[in-house]
């Protein structure tokens, strides 16, 4: 007795195929049709049973793919038609009991209805890379060259706007990442890269943040965030020899006159408080203490009794500036020192008779004196006593 076929020949599939070329089904166009599985549901022991049969066979679909014409046709058949479930959405009550069925499910072994595999079993492509396996290498090489539209980009953007992780949610992610090392740790881009990398960025703006600013509220947080943390001398080290140099990214960049005088009216317009304390900050930071020509000064000025001590460091202000002498008797007088670098015509625009006038103005506006000693006049330190002592008694 011979074995019945289970399956067609592929020859008899042709012949199938053909004969049904041109029939129109039977229920085509009618309505009020109900299938007769309508609002039946496979019970879990039935679905179970059907999950191990499939387990290890390959899909029917596996390897095949729809031509560019079928493609085409199934567009156009499905164009202007509005999917099922749009705009509806899942109470939040239904979304709990949801999420505890599954949990409760997977908890006891459950198989996932459609993956045929228990769920909690790692990914089947964790720690797979296209180096190593053909599949990842054919998707990757499928999306070579694709690019994402604008307004496919701001319909991503509009979708993620507002939304915010839990914080159990970051918990799980810092746990899941803790001990891993970053996938681009260790890895540089190619000059040929780079340089591709540069040619894109032309004429372009120089960063994304440009013409943006923060909010005061932004602000608040990020200054609350940053308060109490400390750079070790490590760090500060490595910042250093990073930025040295033409490692710098300003390095070979000069700013606009524009931008100067934009910058210089700014401060200029900012209350005399305000000045005071960003330069305070300044100096604090940059560890303000007297040069090698200061120091010679405060040496005069000790071995003389000249009533005058070093204020250079930030702690004494006038209407924003900070002079490098002041008086220690409670009279308004003031000296500075200049050198003939930092106070060159090349820094700071202006010769020196102009610095001059320009120093004695603004702390003659406060009401107060200014003798201005520039480097040149160290080499004489006899007559710079005298200079100093007819400057004090006037």
């Amino acid at each position: 007795m011979t074995k019945k076929v289970k399956h067609h020949s592929e020859e008899a599939k042709k012949k199938m195929s053909l004969a049904r070329k041109g029939q129109k089904p039977w229920n085509k166009g009618k309505k009020g049709f109900i299938p007769w599985n309508k609002g039946k549901f496979l019970s879990l022991e039935i679905r179970e049973k059907i999950s191990k049969a499939h387990l290890g066979k390959p899909g029917w679909m596996l390897g095949k793919h729809w031509s560019p014409e079928m493609r085409k046709k199934l567009s156009e058949a499905h164009k202007g038609q509005v999917g099922p479930n749009k705009g509806k959405h899942f109470s939040e009550k239904a979304r709990e009991n949801m999420s505890k069925a599954h949990l409760k499910f997977y908890a006891e072994g459950g198989i996932h209805p459609r993956k045929g595999k228990q769920a909690n079993k790692p990914a089947w492509n964790k720690g797979l890379n296209k180096e190593i396996d053909v599949r990842l290498k054919k998707a990757s090489e499928k999306q070579k060259g694709k690019k994402i539209s604008e307004e496919t980009r701001k319909k991503l953007s509009e979708s993620h706007k507002g939304k915010h992780l839990s914080e159990q949610a970051k918990e799980k992610l810092s746990k899941a990442f803790k001990g891993k090392i970053p996938w681009i740790k260790g890895r540089h881009h190619t000059e040929e890269t780079k340089r591709k990398i540069q040619e894109k960025n032309k004429g372009k703006h120089s960063g994304w943040i440009k013409g943006m600013h923060h909010t005061k509220e932004t602000k608040e947080k990020m200054g609350k965030s940053h308060k109490g943390q400390l750079v070790s001398n490590e760090t500060k080290k490595k910042i250093s020899e990073a930025q040295k140099g033409e490692k710098a990214h300003w390095f070979g960049t000069h700013q606009s006159d524009e931008i100067k005088l934009k910058k210089r009216l700014e401060w200029l317009n900012l209350p005399s408080e305000i000045k005071a304390e960003r330069l305070r900050n300044s100096l604090k930071k940059t560890g303000k203490h007297p040069n090698s020509m200061e120091q010679k000064l405060i040496k005069l000025f000790e071995e003389k009794n000249l009533p005058y001590r070093y204020v250079g460091n930030g702690v004494f202000f006038v209407n924003g500036k900070n002079p490098d002498f002041v008086n220690t008797e409670n009279r308004k007088k003031v000296i500075e020192f200049c050198g003939k670098y930092w106070h060159s015509e090349q820094i700071k625009k202006r010769t020196r008779p102009a610095e001059e006038e320009y120093l004695k103005s603004h702390y003659s506006e406060q009401g107060y004196s200014c003798l201005i000693i520039w480097e040149e006049g160290l080499r004489d330190l006899n007559k710079l006593f005298e200079k100093v002592k007819e400057f004090d008694s006037n």
